[in-house]
């Protein structure tokens, strides 16, 4: 059965003149915004729950995938990691947690992604792009796109999927770059390239292929 995203409702917010806030779009250059985003927008807190439908879709995706992939489940609908059956397939980790409206996906060794990033007035994230890059970025590992390398003292990893990639790469410090390194040679047997890794993708359950 084919992921569906759940209904969700983008609600409106007022300013104090009652002006609905255009959330996604506030700074975007234009006669009333000739030097945006204000300085204010970086400190001063917003309307956080918006966020909240992400974290719906957070959630939706830990049910759908605990329910249609050959994986073992730990932890419950606002945070879990989904482990599966095979070790050439990345585990994945989702945080949807309503009091920090805000969701954390991880996977494999070393990736990790938040949706929003900053979540600051000065981002002004729009919250469909980010629904947009959380399933664009879990399904990506899950169809097999991620792939992780350690060089140096740097961390990268990158998602493919068909829209799209989405990568990063970072210094880390010595116990990061050791802990890395170590999931790295556990895995020694089944790379191609020495600290490179490239995931599989996930392995439906036999009465889901249809």
């Amino acid at each position: 059965m084919p992921y569906q995203r759940p209904k969700i409702t983008i609600k409106e917010y007022r300013d104090p003149d009652g002006r609905i806030i255009p959330y996604g779009h506030r700074w975007d250059d234009d006669d009333d915004n000739p030097d945006s985003p204000p300085e204010w927008a970086y400190s001063k807190p917003g309307h956080d729950e918006r966020f909240d439908v992400v974290v719906e879709v957070g959630q939706a995706l830990i049910k759908y995938l605990a329910a249609h992939y050959e994986v073992t489940v730990a932890g419950d609908e606002s945070q879990a990691t989904l482990t599966p059956d095979h070790p050439d397939q990345a585990p994945i980790s989702i945080k949807a947690d309503y009091d920090s409206h805000g969701v954390v996906l991880k996977a494999g060794f070393s990736m990790e992604a938040y949706f929003p990033d900053c979540g600051c007035q000065a981002c002004d994230d729009d919250v469909l792009d980010l629904i947009e890059s959380l399933e664009d970025q879990t399904f990506g590992v899950v169809n097999g796109g991620l792939v992780e390398d350690l060089a140096g003292g740097f961390i990268g990893w990158e998602i493919n999927y068909p829209s799209g990639s989405y990568s990063s790469r970072s210094k880390a410090d010595r116990a990061t770059r050791n802990a890395v390194k170590a999931q790295f040679k556990k895995h020694q047997g089944r790379w191609k390239l020495q600290h490179r890794r490239s995931w599989q993708p996930w392995t439906a359950r036999i009465d889901d292929s249809a």
